[in-house]
């Protein structure tokens, strides 16, 4: 068999595609690719790009996680980079310590990142780099493994993984609302909803809270779902009969005929903080609390013109830029984290935490 190269596939050849990959993660200096650059770029076949990564990885050179049906590649020198990471006063000390990487979910709430960005290249000579995920588990995952530098998902998921012994903690409150418990016309009056939605997250507290309420049965079965496009399939198809999912996909899902809003996030989680900004424990405390404050200005900048953002987002996210204007008003962004009220939060929806204070340690404090 001949690759795109017109070379013979055969064992003597993976040391040559070895090679090749390893000199194009060299090139990336400190930065990451996926699995089908590495492809298009080696010129190989998927399933030795595959084997040769499959073997770096077993050697600790490289890290591996999967993004769908791809695979975002990550040389173990970054992570290492990362690991030291340490800006003084006047700014990076090396040019590869400049980037920093932060994961945010597919979704309407998170415009700000774009002053956010900018603020930080400006004020503190960081470039950001941005990953996107499909759930806050995979994201915060990566986080938790360094894979990420910063992330952004829900309070919830955060939580969880730092209850596991995960090296992260929650810096900034990062919007709240945007979320809404769709059903099948035709199901209405059904006592056994089959609901989707993601797992340990800020849908699944709505939906527990409501069925704790009574707006859905309590009977209802949850099923989980790792992306909303699959939770959209599911409830098309009529797979399931109701979803707890958030925009622009209630939005767009709106729009089709034969479904209806049977609980909108406010109506039961007014108040409560849908996700915030985490990052990994491996960032010097000095660099955390002025990118705490970089962060803070740049939602309070977003919040003065919400609709100088929402263009750029949507290009950023591949989204319809009027469906992003609808969506994004359906969003407030509190200036407060505080881990009194996440306890609360997390209690009425019916998760008991045996130690209070554990809540208050996944915080940051108060410079």
């Amino acid at each position: 068999m001949l690759n795109q190269r017109g070379m013979p596939e055969d064992g003597s050849r993976r040391g040559k595609v070895e090679s090749s990959i390893l000199e194009i993660l060299e090139a990336l200096d400190g930065g990451e690719t996926y699995q089908s650059d590495l492809v298009r770029q080696s010129g190989f076949s998927k399933s030795r790009v595959s084997e040769v990564l499959s073997s770096l990885e077993k050697r600790g050179l490289v890290s591996r996680s999967s993004l769908g049906k791809n695979f975002r590649i990550m040389p173990i020198s970054t992570l290492r980079k990362r690991n030291v990471f340490e800006i003084g006063k006047q700014g990076a000390k090396k040019n590869s310590d400049k980037i920093l990487s932060l994961g945010i979910i597919r979704a309407s709430e998170y415009p700000f990142v774009l002053p956010f960005e900018k603020m930080l290249r400006e004020k503190l000579g960081i470039t950001l780099r941005f990953v996107f995920y499909d759930n806050g588990l995979d994201l915060s995952r990566d986080l938790s493994q360094l894979q990420l530098d910063l992330g952004i998902a829900p309070v919830l998921t955060h939580f969880v993984f730092f209850s596991v012994g995960s090296p992260i903690k929650m810096i900034a409150p990062a919007g709240s609302g945007g979320a809404s418990i769709l059903v099948n016309k035709s199901r209405r009056n059904s006592k056994n909803f089959d609901v989707a939605t993601t797992k340990l997250s800020t849908m699944e507290l709505m939906l527990r809270s409501s069925m704790k309420d009574g707006d859905l049965p309590r009977s209802s079965k949850v099923s989980y779902y790792q992306s909303p496009k699959r939770m959209t399939n599911a409830l098309l198809s009529g797979e399931v009969d109701a979803a707890c999912i958030w925009e622009p996909y209630s939005t767009m899902l709106l729009k089709k005929q034969g479904f209806k809003k049977l609980v909108h996030y406010e109506d039961s989680n007014e108040g409560n903080l849908c996700c915030a900004l985490a990052a990994g424990n491996h960032i010097e405390s000095h660099t955390l609390y002025r990118i705490v404050k970089t962060f803070n200005d740049s939602l309070e900048v977003y919040r003065k013109d919400p609709e100088r953002y929402v263009p750029p987002y949507s290009t950023l996210l591949r989204f319809d830029e009027k469906l992003m204007r609808i969506a994004s008003k359906e969003y407030v962004y509190p200036s407060e984290l505080e881990h009194r009220k996440l306890a609360k939060q997390f209690e009425r929806s019916g998760i008991t935490i045996p130690f209070p204070g554990s809540v208050k340690d996944a915080v940051l404090s108060a410079s």
